[in-house]
């Protein structure tokens, strides 16, 4: 995400939500914060218990059922 956008400054605010004495990372110059969009993902819970993701399965991920 190029630093100062508003997508940067989101990603920031949540980053340092979950982890506020990482907030010095952010002054270092070659500090890079990516987006990451799977577009395909294997869950694997142990012996026999694999699941493979697609994107739309990946997205639902987190979504409470409706």
């Amino acid at each position: 995400l190029a630093s100062g956008s508003a997508d940067f400054r989101a990603a920031r605010d949540l980053y340092l939500a979950a982890h506020p004495t990482a907030a010095i990372n952010f002054q270092l110059p070659d500090f890079i914060v990516f987006r990451v969009r799977p577009e395909s993902a294997r869950f694997v819970a142990g012996f026999g218990k694999i699941v493979d993701l697609d994107r739309e399965a990946w997205a639902g991920l987190g979504r409470p059922d409706s």
